[in-house]
């Protein structure tokens, strides 16, 4: 039902030169508005919004970008306000390039990943979640933790003062890497809870999103 509803608001872009990966992924999310991009130059025009048809979501093969901090997927991440961007890379998701981080990739898979997960990886990304790997969510973490916390206006030692003691329990798991999912299960509390709380944490803390959360309070635990 999720999907139904979700493929009826978003448009899924596919960017890959690989027929038979676009065509994996075509079956795979058969249920969302798909177009189709199979080279660069096609994506940057995307990404110059010199198209009328602006996707919710990109899923994007890693031969088409740049390593480092590619402007290419700095343009396509301002798309719409923020396009998530789903980067599918042909061998482990924990080691790709985390400057993509900086440049709006929200989400890395393997490029056949099986049909499910990949729905549920769209999905996650649509309602604003990520989806990356904990050991790449803890390389961002110690790559960038220094650069990041300077644009934090709050000092670490105070963040904790400001949140409630459940929230800093949430707070705890997401900079153990934790999903919604699996922070729910732990605390024995639902989901929708668990999302409720992290926009308090965020308002209270001046951020928006759960990777500056980690960030944020990584040597406060």
């Amino acid at each position: 039902m999720n999907r139904i509803k979700q493929s009826a608001l978003a448009t899924v872009a596919l960017a890959t030169p690989n027929a038979a990966v676009r065509d994996h992924w075509a079956a795979a999310l058969a249920d969302y508005p798909l177009f189709l991009i199979d080279d660069r130059v096609v994506l940057e025009q995307y990404a110059a919004a010199n198209t009328a048809v602006k996707p919710s979501l990109i899923v994007c093969d890693e031969v088409l970008i740049q390593s480092g901090r590619d402007p290419l997927l700095t343009a396509l991440g301002q798309l719409a306000g923020g396009t998530p961007i789903l980067m599918m890379v042909a061998d482990d998701p924990e080691m790709v390039d985390i400057e993509w981080i900086y440049c709006g990739v929200r989400g890395c898979c393997l490029q056949l990943l099986e049909a499910d997960m990949l729905n549920k990886a769209v999905a996650t990304l649509l309602t604003g979640e990520a989806w990356l790997p904990r050991r790449l969510i803890a390389r961002v973490i110690t790559t960038v933790f220094d650069e990041a916390v300077a644009t934090v206006p709050l000092k670490q030692d105070d963040s904790l003062l400001l949140l409630t003691p459940r929230e800093c329990e949430v707070a705890k798991l997401v900079t153990e890497g934790l999903n919604n999912k699996l922070i729910a299960r732990q605390l024995d509390i639902s989901e929708r809870t668990i999302k409720a709380h992290l926009g308090n944490i965020f308002q209270k803390l001046g951020i928006d999103n759960r990777l500056m959360l980690a960030m944020t309070l990584k040597n406060s635990f």
